[in-house]
């Protein structure tokens, strides 16, 4: 019944003489994983004995090996009158818990849903459970926990767990900032983070020999880790560059520090050690560079400062694209990561959140900076976020309406304008809607030249809003209407070669649904006729 994806097998190993024996615990994963186990094994009996067999112990578990109970004699167990044996049967009560896990290629990370990994610990109580962490850890990295009990005052504490229930913080969140207060470099998704390494240095630099190393970093190019010596060979910088198979301009965020094997601090003192690290923003064209830290080679040769490992130098980085430009093209954004802005809006969707500049999103939607103002409250504007875009706006659509938010001129089919339009409208994206009409008029698009149903999220976007292939022209007339497409709407209104055949298209049209300004533009057309349509563009 144990999982952690593992096959786990409980069994009895004798000894070499045959004379005792001893139940054993093992498992097999599907990867090579390291466990750090609390557990308990203890033999059963079914009469009150003196004697008892158990253990009770923490342990590292590698794959394929396993976890030793407690050693009984052979003749103890047969003997019937010990009781260890109940029609035959000699059972074993074991328990287990996981107190961190080392998968191949990935750190250690640790189990907080346990308290036993920890002398001291301290409670987070989260949605459906509690977590725990070491007591003096958290107060050593928080202050205002480390006021409380220096006042010794639970009140505080007591209203502060509260309210963290009230805005209904997620339990992953709390767990990875506990991981990362326990030392755990966790692999953030909006950017990608890794190390590199210059092995046998003092051999290799000797030799004049640099080595090169493929990052996994993508984005449709490859990405070499490697290092730099200055003119006078004194000293030496890591540095990161891409060569791209097109010309491709990016704007980064990036991070680097030159790792040390010594630590720096420990509870009570500071240990004074520079440190090497770089954290910039930068733009980055093809076949050019990020630079790190300059560290001098003397440093680095002499093995009591700690920066060689095995003579290894080892740098970590951290990248984060928060936008880019390729060939003929113009510039898009990356709204999976934050970094590109101060104050930023969360679009909350499964698995990947998008974001944008709060402030932009508030000037270019009346609706949104409405909940700001009315509200004033950000965990009721959070509230409503989720209310607009839970299962009614598809991600992609609305990372295009956040382009064109942001002034990217983006090229649409008119598939694509019908799906930003909609998302457009939920968001009241008054300007993304006035881009998509212009596009749409420019380029001669058509519904008419499309097949709406090769793709099922537009389909189902448009039958929102009452489409129906039979009368095409009559829904996109409607369309227009309800979502006040001002520009597109005098547009087909040019269309009709009389008011008669407009007024058999109106006439199936729901007219309850349109906008008053689309309605006032319809009765101008019946006064003035195509005069009208010439007059308002």
């Amino acid at each position: 019944m144990i999982d952690f994806g593992a096959r786990w097998v409980g069994t009895f190993k004798l000894n070499d003489a045959r004379t005792h024996i001893r139940p054993i615990i093992y498992f097999s994963g599907p990867w090579k994983s390291t466990l750090r186990v609390e557990f308990k094994m203890e033999i059963q009996n079914t009469q009150p004995s003196n004697k008892t067999y158990s253990t009770r112990r923490t342990q590292l578990l590698m794959d394929e090996e396993h976890l030793e109970g407690p050693e009984i004699a052979i003749s103890d167990v047969l003997n019937e009158e010990n009781g260890w044996l109940s029609n035959g049967k000699l059972s074993v009560e074991y328990g287990i818990e996981v107190l961190a896990e080392k998968r191949v290629n990935d750190g250690w990370r640790f189990n907080f849903e346990v308290n036993a990994a920890f002398d001291s610990y301290m409670e987070f109580p989260v949605l459906n459970g509690m977590l725990y962490s070491h007591l003096f850890l958290i107060r050593y990295h928080s202050s205002i926990i480390d006021d409380w009990y220096l006042l010794g005052n639970d009140q505080p504490m007591l209203e502060c767990w509260e309210n963290l229930l009230k805005v209904r913080v997620q339990k992953k969140t709390i767990e990875n900032c506990l991981q990362i207060v326990h030392g755990v470099n966790l692999k953030i998704s909006n950017s990608i983070n890794g190390e590199f390494h210059y092995t046998n240095f003092e051999i290799l630099l000797e030799a004049n020999v640099i080595p090169e190393n493929d990052l996994t970093i993508d984005f449709g190019a490859r990405w070499v880790g490697t290092f730099k010596l200055n003119e006078a060979r004194t000293h030496i910088r890591p540095i990161i560059y891409f060569s791209g198979p097109w010309k491709t301009i990016f704007r980064v965020k990036i991070a680097m520090k030159i790792q040390n094997t010594k630590r720096t601090w420990n509870f009570f003192v500071w240990l004074s050690r520079i440190k090497y690290s770089t954290r910039k923003a930068q733009l980055l064209h093809d076949e050019e560079h990020l630079e790190g830290p300059e560290i001098p080679i003397s440093e680095v040769l002499n093995e009591e400062n700690g920066w060689l490992s095995r003579g290894k130098l080892t740098v970590e980085y951290g990248i984060e694209v928060v936008a880019e430009k390729r060939v003929d093209d113009g510039w898009s954004f990356n709204f999976e990561g934050n970094g590109a802005f101060n104050f930023y809006m969360k679009f909350p969707f499964q698995g990947k959140h998008l974001y944008s500049h709060v402030f932009l999103i508030r000037y270019h939607s009346k609706m949104i900076n409405e909940w700001y103002l009315i509200r004033n409250n950000h965990e009721k504007v959070r509230e409503c976020m989720r209310q607009t875009v839970k299962g009614k706006v598809r991600q992609r659509s609305l990372k295009n309406c956040l382009q064109i938010v942001n002034g990217v001129n983006i090229r649409i089919s008119m598939p694509k304008a019908i799906e930003i339009i909609c998302s457009a409208h939920r968001f009241k994206f008054h300007n993304v809607l006035e881009y998509c009409q212009r596009e749409i008029i420019q380029r001669h698009l058509d519904l008419r030249h499309f097949d709406v149903l090769a793709d099922p999220y537009t389909y189902l976007a448009l039958v929102e809003h009452n489409y129906q292939p039979f009368k095409w022209f009559v829904f996109i007339l409607e369309f227009s209407m309800k979502l006040s497409l001002r520009h597109y709407l005098v547009h087909l209104l040019r269309d009709y070669d009389s008011l008669k055949s407009m007024t058999e298209h109106l006439k199936l049209v729901d007219l309850d649904s349109a906008t008053g300004e689309s309605m006032k533009m319809i009765v101008a057309m019946f006064i003035y006729g195509k005069e009208f349509t010439r007059m308002i563009n």
